[in-house]
């Protein structure tokens, strides 16, 4: 497991560095954009060989950066067996940033620790977003995919975030739930199927 905690508010990112993934996460960014934009359509995702690792590190790499995790530890479990699968890097960008910012608001007060996760379980991909926030309430947990649906204070959420992240997992084959009790954190756990031809992707590589 790999820790680091932010807590440098003073401590301005390397230029160059920070130049760099905010270039790289441009175009990125602008699908998140299309995607809200033209929520509730019916959009194929457009899919491809990624890498779910290398994704996770872009993505965390660019919050962090940016300095919205200050008092947060954040934990790294990625293991080092999983392959490549087939899926759209852009709005599987689009989920991790939702789940990041969850955890974030829901640990903003006091800090806390968010574990992200990533295993191999079959032919099955899974990743955990866990954090130790406050949590959300049984009555609330049975809404929290509902768009438009939020816990946050008014002005500071649209409602949509998990509603999408949800539409895009299942875009994908797998599935995104909740676990969460109030006053003891939430996890976040998204399936993905890992395709059985992945394998003779790998190889092709070398």
């Amino acid at each position: 497991m790999l820790c680091i905690l932010h807590n440098h508010p003073t401590r301005m990112p390397e230029a160059p560095k920070i130049f760099n993934v905010l270039k790289d996460n441009i175009q990125r960014i602008d699908h998140i954009i299309k995607s809200f934009l033209t929520f509730g359509r019916q959009e194929k995702p457009t899919k491809e060989w990624i890498d779910v690792q290398t994704v996770l590190k872009n993505t965390l790499e660019l919050a962090t950066n940016l300095r919205q995790f200050d008092q947060i530890e954040i934990c790294t479990e990625f293991a080092a067996d999983v392959p490549a699968i087939l899926g759209d890097q852009h709005r599987l960008t689009q989920v991790f940033v939702n789940l990041l910012n969850n955890a974030r608001d829901a640990m903003a007060e006091r800090g806390g620790r968010l574990t992200i996760s990533y295993e191999r379980d079959g032919n099955e991909l899974r990743i955990k977003f866990k954090d130790t926030g406050k949590g959300i309430s049984a009555q609330d947990l049975k809404n929290i995919f509902t768009p438009f649906f939020t816990t946050k204070e008014p002005g500071k959420g649209t409602g949509l975030g998990l509603s999408i992240s949800y539409g895009i997992i299942q875009e994908h084959g797998g599935s995104l739930d909740v676990e969460s009790r109030e006053g003891m954190g939430t996890t976040f756990t998204i399936r993905l199927v890992i395709p059985t031809i992945s394998s003779d992707h790998e190889k092709s590589k070398t």
